[in-house]
């Protein structure tokens, strides 16, 4: 079986890209060539037959499988930049052999999961618990230094 880099498709289309796109884009295809099942010049003349048909859900195959490929990279856990690093080149080829996929705003939207979001803590440095210990009453003083113990110990 000869592989994917050799589709005369796959050579015209790395040739239009840049070194860098080109080595990001030879990393990341081939898990969307194991998801579709379809050699590249496959796709093309699918894509060639679908754009001229008049059922709007033939018509749109390849941008159903795209959101279905991006589905499936959400349920593995990645990050919305690692999706759009997988989703990209893919969009890019048939762009390549004007054949772009169609979406509407939003279809290819990964929402961020909100244990995804980092939060920096703020611990006070000692000078800076010197002023709020002065500054404070006597429950003040003593929750600041419970506070302060727990975050030394921990």
């Amino acid at each position: 079986m000869p592989s994917w880099k050799d589709d005369p498709y796959v050579i015209e289309w790395l040739s239009k890209v840049g070194e860098r796109t080109k080595q990001n884009y030879t990393e990341n295809f081939p898990k969307w060539l194991s998801f579709i099942q379809m050699s590249p010049t496959e796709q093309i003349q699918k894509r060639f037959k679908d754009l001229q048909s008049s059922n709007p859900k033939e018509r749109g195959f390849f941008e159903d499988k795209l959101i279905e490929y991006k589905n499936a990279l959400v349920v593995q856990g990645l990050k919305p930049n690692s999706i759009a690093s997988y989703r990209i080149p893919v969009q890019s080829f048939f762009s390549a052999h004007r054949v772009a996929l169609k979406f509407r705003r939003g279809e290819l939207k990964v929402e961020e999961i909100a244990v995804d979001k980092v939060v920096k803590e703020w611990i006070p440095e000692n000078q800076q618990v010197k002023q709020i210990y002065q500054h404070g009453d006597a429950r003040d003083r003593a929750l600041l230094l419970c506070a302060r113990a727990t975050v030394v110990s921990a």
